[in-house]
């Protein structure tokens, strides 16, 4: 839960009271050093007080924090950029650029790299981060489909399998029983060999009847989606779900799971950690979807998007 500081110091910068926040801000930052927020606010109050050179100290620690807070990248170039430091605001831009195409982030690169002398940096390659579109056209889109996932029935195969061979066993142990066993069976049951294994067989039939099904709908409706800037996960049979995850919610980069039993089908899958709240994570898998070598390359396409997708922690300062 945020500090009452936090919120009492941003309803004084409101008001014009700079000075009075910045005091507020400052007696949090003793409390808790860590806050990223308060000291990112702490720097834009420094900024609008004249205070150069601590702003760019807290600006450099929020950067040393968290070296993808753009927002912080994007202030500390502006003042350097004001101080004719064209080297550093430069390398502070493409800090801005790494991330996501903030305001006139390009324009500023440009006057400073026509400073240096130098040439002008290619864009990033991929997709513009949605954040952009949002902020252009007010209207978030998961971009365009780049793969299309689907459980391998083989995945699940070796727990069919083996509930099925545990029906055999039974079935072949009750067709040869001793006259002592028939006695034993009979005396606790009322019922004879021949009716057990009769039974065990129709449930033997009925069992595989079933995985075969069961095999065919789980292959059929356990998909992922994966889209420029989200992924679309579909589970479940009776009880079905369907989760969009979009990249800038994802935590850390997916997890690579491979059991055991991976190893005889071939197959492995991913675990996703996602914010499904503002203060709580979730987990989505994407099961048995492929080859290792396959699984590995949709993890390295999902860790791509994930940088340039998350959202740093960023208070109403930006």
């Amino acid at each position: 839960m945020a500090d009452s500081r936090y919120e009492q110091a941003k309803a004084l910068h409101r008001d014009g009271r700079t000075a009075q926040a910045r005091a507020v801000l400052l007696d949090l930052l003793a409390e808790q050093p860590g806050d990223l927020g308060a000291r990112y606010a702490l720097a834009i109050c420094l900024i609008d007080l004249g205070e150069t050179p601590d702003a760019q100290a807290q600006l450099r620690q929020v950067l040393a924090d968290h070296p993808q807070h753009y927002e912080a990248a994007y202030q500390l170039g502006c003042l350097l950029q004001d101080e004719e430091q064209y080297e550093q605001a430069a390398a502070a831009f493409r800090q801005v650029l790494a991330v996501t195409d903030l305001r006139d982030t390009a324009d500023r690169l440009r006057r400073c790299e026509a400073a240096l002398g130098g040439s002008v940096p290619q864009p990033p390659s991929g997709p513009p981060p949605v954040r952009r579109l949002i902020e252009s056209s007010h209207v978030a889109s998961r971009g365009q489909l780049v793969m299309s996932l689907r459980l391998k029935a083989r995945h699940i195969l070796p727990l069919r399998s083996a509930t099925a061979v545990v029906l055999i066993l039974l079935a072949q142990g009750l067709s040869r029983p001793t006259f002592s066993v028939n006695r034993i069976i009979y005396i606790y049951t009322g019922y004879s060999t021949v009716t057990l294994l009769a039974l065990v067989n129709w449930l033997l039939v009925g069992y595989l009847v079933l995985a075969l099904l069961s095999l065919a709908l789980r292959a059929r409706m356990y998909t992922a989606e994966i889209y420029e800037y989200g992924m679309d996960v579909s589970s479940g049979i009776l009880r079905r779900t369907r989760q969009f995850v979009w990249y800038y919610q994802i935590t850390e980069p997916p997890t690579y799971l491979r059991r055991l039993s991976n190893y005889l089908t071939h197959t492995a899958s991913l675990v996703v950690s996602y914010n499904n709240t503002a203060s709580t994570t979730a987990t989505v898998q994407l099961r048995g979807f492929g080859s290792p070598q396959r699984v590995d390359e949709v993890r390295s396409y999902l860790e791509s998007r994930i940088p340039p997708e998350r959202l740093p922690i960023r208070g109403p300062w930006t």
